[in-house]
């Protein structure tokens, strides 16, 4: 979507394709997240192995290790509206096929496994066409709010999911992933209302190998020193934070926390994700870029030694939601400007490179943090996974260019007058 400088742009509810949009995966986010709580429990009741349902989780991810490159150069090759029609129906089917293989006696760990690959494959599939054509729903000034939008319903949906998930599986061990299949097809109905085009023209195949395209999307990134330099510094982050859960859980142990008080807890987080995803438009509008993303970087690493000197619950819960408020703020400042500047015939392949060493970190995050618990206990734990995210702030603070950079909305007006 082209952007002048001039134009006057109106809010995002009042954008029909916007709202279809955000309406259909506000639905399907919630069908996930309700499935995805059923999902293990299933496996158990199914296989009685916990060793087996710990297998189904982890081809489960699998997709996301190494799917996620090719998908990227497919996403930039095929058409994006096509792709996500066909994921939401694939994993509609595969979803459904779950409750229907349980009412008729058939269900095995197998299917299941198999299930999960599938919606794995799909989701990585769906979700870096649905992040590459964001840019053609909303006007480029827009994505901070675009992006909000979606990061409070996914917030909302991380704390109401589990409990919606576990009143369905208490009536019916089928019922959870027939409400996710159901919500695929919710998520397709509003696609398919959608009139705007989804890319800016149709990239045919170019005749190279896929892997030559991941290579050039690879080294359009590695030549934009800015994406490159904010990569370095959200991947150092989300490598040092991806054990959080753990942490959390051994922490409120410690304190003496009951399963109800934990839940609690992490209830609160979702509470403080919510906020901060809903208050990051306005600050974007006020604040520079550079400013507020380094803000939300040392704030965010000034929380984490809080967490290993708690000295109740409550102060726990206090530091918890501060921690999860600057989430949403952290990711939709770097979304925003990363699908601001990145031109459309490499924005599905930027995309999938960054989710790589970011998203793709997270086994590794949280068998580190693991080791670390077990070896060290909380604290300790907590205070040397600040050092590397304190120097990765410091080179932050250090990096002029980021210090420098001015309002995303200028940033986008400067991006559509050059042609990006």
């Amino acid at each position: 979507m082209a952007v002048s400088g001039n134009t006057v742009v109106g809010s995002i509810w009042r954008n029909r394709d916007f709202l279809l949009l955000w309406i259909g995966q506000s639905v399907s986010m919630l069908g996930s997240r309700v499935s995805q709580f059923a999902f293990p429990l299933l496996v158990l009741a199914v296989t009685g192995s916990p060793a087996r349902a710990g297998l189904v989780s982890a081809l489960g991810t699998l997709p996301y290790l190494l799917v996620t490159l090719p998908a990227g150069a497919l996403v930039d090759r095929w058409d994006r509206r096509r792709i996500m029609l066909l994921c939401d129906l694939g994993r509609a089917v595969a979803l459904g096929s779950i409750p229907l293989a349980f009412t008729i006696g058939s269900l095995s760990w197998q299917h299941l496994a198999v299930v999960a690959m599938i919606d794995g494959t799909l989701s990585t599939f769906f979700s870096l066409a649905h992040s590459s054509a964001l840019p053609h729903v909303v006007d480029r000034r827009q994505l901070s709010q675009a992006l909000s939008a979606a990061s409070t319903t996914d917030q909302a949906s991380q704390m109401v999911g589990p409990l919606i998930g576990g009143l369905l599986y208490t009536l019916g061990r089928g019922l959870p992933f027939l409400v996710d299949a159901v919500s695929y097809v919710v998520s397709g109905a509003m696609l398919m209302g959608v009139r705007r085009h989804l890319q800016g023209h149709a990239h045919a195949p170019s005749g190279k190998k896929i892997w030559h395209d991941v290579r050039d999307g690879i080294h359009w990134l590695w030549k934009e020193p800015m994406l490159r330099f904010l990569l370095g510094v959200v991947g150092t982050i989300d490598l040092c934070s991806y054990g959080y859960t753990l942490i959390m859980v051994v922490l409120a142990q410690e304190l003496g926390a009951t399963p109800f008080q934990m839940g609690v807890l992490f209830a609160t987080g979702g509470v403080g994700g919510i906020l901060g995803a809903l208050v990051t438009p306005w600050l974007h509008a006020r604040l520079r870029f550079g400013t507020m993303l380094l803000g939300v970087i040392w704030v965010w690493v000034l929380t984490w030694p809080p967490y290993a000197f708690a000295p109740n619950l409550w102060v726990l819960g206090v530091v918890n939601i501060v921690g999860w408020v600057l989430v949403p703020m952290l990711y939709v400042t770097e979304g925003s400007y990363r699908m601001t500047v990145v031109p459309d015939a490499f924005r599905g392949r930027v995309n999938s490179v960054w989710r790589m060493l970011t998203i793709g970190l997270q086994p590794v995050s949280v068998a580190i943090t693991g080791w670390m618990l077990g070896a060290l206990g909380p604290t300790w734990t907590i205070l040397l996974s600040t050092i590397p995210q304190a120097v990765a702030a410091i080179a932050a603070l250090l990096y002029k260019p980021l210090r420098e950079a001015p309002k995303l909305a200028e940033i986008a007006r400067d991006t559509a007058t050059s042609g990006s």
